[in-house]
């Protein structure tokens, strides 16, 4: 029978990945540890399951991370180019260029003159377009070299251990506090299904300190 400690993690929602990570964290002898340090270091139960949700999704996050330059500036050209169109669209639309937004209200047919403290959803597509800006097929030459564009085949090479130790430390991690390297192996073992240790987070974080130092 599961310890009613852990009952405030879901395992029977819909997001597959979120729920078999919290059945294995729950499932494992390590997490009464790592629940009672991460509870010590400050953090309470909603902050645990944020913190969980996102490091059941670091695989993915990987998968998005070692996506080629020369791809991931291509997929993000195309999605900009969409957005500049769909921007003109709404704003040119009867029904929607009157739509806005504030902090606690939604506004149909405001005057521009009236809008203050209010973004069209023109503006916000159109804010979306600037996050991507560089990846524009205007500055796509000037961002990413010709050559790399054309080599869908060169990946970014940071192993999902290491990334996921970096990812899951960084969410642990409490500056005034001890360096979580215990839990944050524990939290990385049962993420990736193998054995990690407290000093392969240590050798980890070595190698990030002194790649970040050469730069």
């Amino acid at each position: 029978m599961t310890d009613e400690k852990f009952e405030f993690l879901e395992t029977d929602i819909d997001d597959e990945e979120i729920a078999s990570f919290n059945q294995r964290f729950r499932n494992d002898p390590r997490a009464s540890e790592v629940l009672s340090s991460l509870r010590q270091r400050g953090m309470d139960d909603r902050e645990i399951v944020i913190v969980l949700r996102l490091i059941a999704r670091i695989p993915q996050e990987w998968e998005t991370e070692k996506e080629p330059d020369g791809k991931a500036a291509k997929r993000r050209a195309a999605l900009a180019s969409k957005l500049r169109k769909l921007a003109t669209e709404v704003e040119n639309d009867p029904d929607l260029s009157g739509l806005c937004f504030g902090i606690n209200t939604i506004s149909y047919g405001t005057p521009k003159d009236d809008r203050k403290g209010l973004i069209s959803l023109a503006d916000c597509i159109k804010e979306g377009e600037r996050e991507i800006e560089p990846y524009s097929p205007q500055k796509l030459e000037a961002a990413i070299p010709a050559s790399k564009m054309l080599d869908d085949k060169t990946e970014r090479t940071i192993a999902l251990k290491k990334f996921a130790i970096k990812e899951i430390f960084a969410l642990i991690e409490k500056p005034e506090k001890r360096a979580p390297n215990k839990e944050a192996a524990a939290l990385v073992s049962i993420l990736l299904n193998e054995e990690v240790s407290a000093n392969d987070v240590t050798q980890a974080r070595k190698l990030e300190r002194r790649r970040y130092f050469r730069e």
